[in-house]
């Protein structure tokens, strides 16, 4: 179940091992990726071998950030991946941005990040092959027809509503 972070749900490709993982920025600074990664390598699955379904979450253009968000990420343990990706993670209007502390700190602009960057920087990382990875849907922020988004209704009132995604195992 997520409203805007990011479900993942990833199996091998012969459907013996499944996992559905909810991934947001403190899962994947945290390493719930890479530990899920690691349990199929400890059942033997090759990283070759999986496959990788990106469901509906929200993208850059609707999640804005502060330069604290930036540096509670870098507080984090694994906070040296975020520092390393950090122009691919973090945009202004104008484009990526090199160093999100002191581009906030000129107060020019504001700060987008994007999920989807981290969890590729994340797959890239770990030796996961982009065509292995599929991602389906819009921005839940973008599209409050069909899809929930926490932050969506902290600016709006409206209902709660989230995205349901699972696998399952062939037997």
């Amino acid at each position: 179940m997520t409203a805007d972070c990011l479900p993942l749900l990833i199996a091998s490709r012969d459907g013996r091992y499944v996992c559905s993982v909810h991934a947001g920025w403190q899962g994947l600074v945290s390493g719930i990726v890479d530990n899920s990664l690691a349990c199929f390598r400890q059942q033997g699955v090759a990283l070759a071998d999986l496959v990788i379904a990106v469901g509906p979450h929200i993208h850059p253009c609707c999640y804005e950030v502060s330069a604290g968000f930036y540096q509670q990420l870098l507080d984090q343990p694994g906070g040296d991946r975020v520092a390393r990706h950090r122009q691919r993670l973090f945009h202004s209007r104008s484009g990526p941005v090199s160093d999100p502390l002191k581009a906030a700190a000129r107060g020019s602009d504001n700060l987008w990040f994007d999920l989807r960057a981290f969890a590729e920087a994340i797959f890239a990382e770990a030796g996961v092959a982009p065509a292995s990875v599929e991602w389906l849907g819009s921005c839940t922020y973008c599209t409050p027809q069909s899809l929930g988004s926490y932050r969506r209704r902290t600016h709006f009132p409206a209902p709660k509503s989230f995205q349901y995604s699972w696998i399952m195992r062939e037997a």
